[in-house]
């Protein structure tokens, strides 16, 4: 991922040039002369405290954003059956590979709008978004056209019942069909390119409270299913429609741009874009594969529903920490276009660390206590006991795996797409088929056995690409062990230490679950102050002790008048 290593996706002579060859730049007032940062860019007043500032409001978005998918699944399922649950969580599967598919049609707009933000040539980025509108619209309506087609083939792949083919049709299609929305008028990502994710985040949490309070109600009305699909549809047209309003305001006097467009516009989404799109469709199949070899291999739509159960924790976590990627793609980007080598390097070291932090918090409460949660959420009206070793594996696999958010991002914004297919989805493929060759030779494959084989793969290949990534940053391997690694890691050791001392002294699946949904949470209390005093005490830097020393005097001296 350096700059004389790896495929690149966009030979020097066809990368779009620096300055504006197409006419005039516009000027609003808010542009800096080229080749100078913004004011609202991760160089002004130094990179991290703007980026970490943004990947805050994500991070608080998706948390929030939690909080609701935590809550939703058991009133879900006191109005529909576990057959129909599957149903839906086929449909966000199909919408993971498909979004993922399209992932390099948001990539190009977040990358380049991120560039040629930074060098204040704001017409490049209206005329991206119209070759990008003009595209999307082509690639939509043949998606649709294809997945109908396909539809039967679904049916038996995820071997879904006769009687409920028909509302698992309508579903597919329609949450396909509002996903990609999405992406024909897409000012959300031109905002995260821009760094206003703040503006960007707020959307998304009004659509999804609005849906959350959407099911409540269409499921208690009785529409079981279609309240679901009723609810999905309604929140991404109204995330349409207050983004159409909101983003004049943001950005005055940007247009989107249809005539003139020339093919280097185009090029960016077949060259870059097409290299993202290969990608993603691969990461998206290795990241969900075992929902869709659980659904053929076990002959039943209720593993997918069991998988999604079991990994909701760990999934949904991984989802909150990483909403910041997209910050780091444009901050990355930024740097990068100015040359600011040591100040990516550096950048790339605390968000690891940071990230890292973080799913080890999360991950090293969730891995010790996998079965109380499970039955203290859920109740013992499913597999419980299946779903708590799902949740233990998803838990490891997905937290390290998370890590590698920073090196594949980074290979994004400096150019480097193929390194991530070769040094980290080829390896988890490789991983991947050779567990599941060496389970089906053994004899009838699990639930269980499909989900250890994809917390392998992801462990596996994480691990290389990280060492690959560190490798071409040419840092220290010792310094990212220490100021990465070790901060992510003590969690655990605590974790299960006070899951140890607990259960020797009772059995939390046994208790009724309210009862034990509060002795979770006085415990998770104390494991974050114990675990927060001793990474304080033992693995914090000087700066971070400093910037939490002036953080907590702010908050608590009193305000003058």
């Amino acid at each position: 991922m350096s700059q004389d290593s790896g495929p690149d996706p966009i030979p020097a002579e066809e990368r779009p040039p620096s300055s504006v060859e197409d006419g005039q730049r516009s000027a609003p007032t808010a542009d800096p002369p080229k080749g100078q940062s913004t004011d609202n860019s991760p160089a002004a007043g130094g990179a991290p405290s703007r980026v970490f500032r943004n990947a805050a409001a994500q991070i608080g978005g998706r948390g929030l954003y939690l909080l609701t998918r935590v809550a939703l699944p058991p009133f879900i399922l006191e109005h529909i059956s576990l057959q129909e649950y599957g149903i839906w969580a086929t449909c966000f599967l199909l919408i993971g590979y498909i979004g993922m598919g399209t992932f390099g049609i948001a990539g190009v707009y977040i990358r380049y709008s991120a560039e040629y933000y930074a060098r204040g040539e704001m017409e490049r980025i209206g005329r991206l978004v119209g070759a990008g509108i003009l595209l999307t619209g082509t690639v939509s309506a043949a998606l649709i056209i294809a997945l109908y087609a396909c539809m039967p083939i679904l049916f038996r792949w995820f071997h879904i019942e006769p009687e409920l083919q028909g509302i698992a049709g309508v579903s597919i299609l329609s949450v396909i069909g509002a996903m990609l929305l999405d992406l024909l008028l897409p000012y959300g990502y031109v905002l995260q390119g821009i760094h206003r994710n703040a503006e960007q985040t707020i959307v998304n949490v009004l659509s999804f409270l609005l849906e959350t309070a959407l099911i409540v109600v269409f499921l208690i009305k009785g529409w079981g299913l279609a309240g679901l699909l009723a609810a999905y549809v309604l929140r991404s047209i109204f995330a349409l429609m207050v983004m159409l309003a909101w983003f004049p305001r943001i950005l005055p006097g940007f247009r989107i741009r249809f005539r003139g467009l020339g093919r280097d516009e185009f090029r960016l989404f077949y060259r870059y874009g097409g290299a993202l799109q290969l990608i993603g469709v691969i990461a998206m199949f290795l990241n969900t594969s075992e929902r869709a070899i659980a659904g053929y291999l076990t002959k039943g739509v209720g593993s997918v529903g069991l998988l999604d159960i079991g990994q909701k924790f760990p999934v949904m976590i991984s989802q909150i920490f990483n909403a910041a990627t997209n910050t780091y793609l444009s901050a990355f980007t930024h740097l990068h276009s100015l040359d600011q080598h040591q100040e990516l390097q550096r950048l790339y070291v605390k968000s690891s660390r940071y990230l890292n932090l973080l799913n080890g918090l999360a991950m090293g409460f969730l891995a010790p206590f996998a079965l109380a949660l499970i039955t203290a959420w859920m109740g013992k009206s499913i597999p419980y006991e299946e779903a708590g070793t799902v949740l233990l594996y998803a838990a490891l696999g997905f937290h390290v795996q998370a890590l590698t958010g920073p090196a594949t991002t980074y290979a994004q914004a400096t150019h480097r797409v193929g390194a991530t297919l070769w040094w980290f989805l080829l390896p988890q493929g490789l991983v991947l088929a050779g567990a599941l060759a060496w389970i089906l030779m053994r004899g009838t494959p699990t639930v269980l056995h499909i989900a250890e084989a994809a917390m392998w793969s992801r462990i596996t290949s994480s691990v290389i690409v990280l060492i690959y990534t560190v490798g071409q940053l040419k840092l220290s391997f010792l310094r990212y062990v220490r100021d990465v690694v070790l901060v992510g890691a003590l969690p655990y050791g605590i974790g299960y230490a006070l899951a140890y001392a607990i259960e020797r002294q009772l059995d939390l699946t046994t208790l009724p679950r309210l009862h034990s949904l509060g002795i979770l949470a006085l415990t998770g209390t104390g494991y974050l102050v114990l675990t927060l005093g001793l990474l304080i005490a033992l693995v914090s830097t000087r700066e971070e002790r400093q910037s939490l020393g002036d953080l907590l005097t702010r908050r608590l001296s009193p305000r003058r008048a």
